[in-house]
């Protein structure tokens, strides 16, 4: 009974321990690894003047605060990593949804919803500012039709 109860242990930590590996580095992380999230939900294809829902998740240490988090968008790509010190206007990115000041209270998962205007492929970044410092995702797409 013994060893079946540490084998459940052991299968429960590696699942544990994969998942937080599978996740980590979607996000720019800090010098000391503090910071992680990523991108968990946005259409692959939408059509022009649907509303479209950006989903993301961020896990910081409690001493820390955020001060912004919204979704940087544009119809041209900026490929490659942001950095902590790249802000918005750096970006390259044309348009931004901001998640509204009284939601970024502890929060870990984040959502911004709006209407496309333009056919096109719409290129854009989640991005979060804790303590003073930029945090981005990876560039993504979404197919306007």
């Amino acid at each position: 009974m013994g060893k079946m109860k540490f084998h459940n242990h052991l299968v429960l930590l590696l699942l544990i321990v994969s998942f937080l590996l599978f996740f980590t580095g979607c996000l720019e992380t800090s010098s000391n690894g503090t910071v992680q999230g990523g991108i968990s939900e946005f259409p692959e294809r939408t059509k022009l003047g649907d509303l479209v829902t950006i989903r993301w998740w961020i896990i910081y240490p409690p001493r820390m605060n955020i001060s912004h988090a919204g979704v940087h968008y544009g119809y041209f790509s900026h490929p490659g990593s942001l950095g902590t010190d790249v802000g918005s206007k750096e970006s390259g990115y044309t348009e931004l949804i901001v998640v509204p000041a009284e939601l970024l209270i502890r929060r870990n998962d984040f959502e911004v919803n709006f209407t496309t205007t333009r056919k096109g492929l719409l290129y854009f970044r989640a991005h979060t500012i804790i303590d003073g410092r930029n945090y981005w995702s990876e560039e993504n797409s979404i197919i306007v039709e």
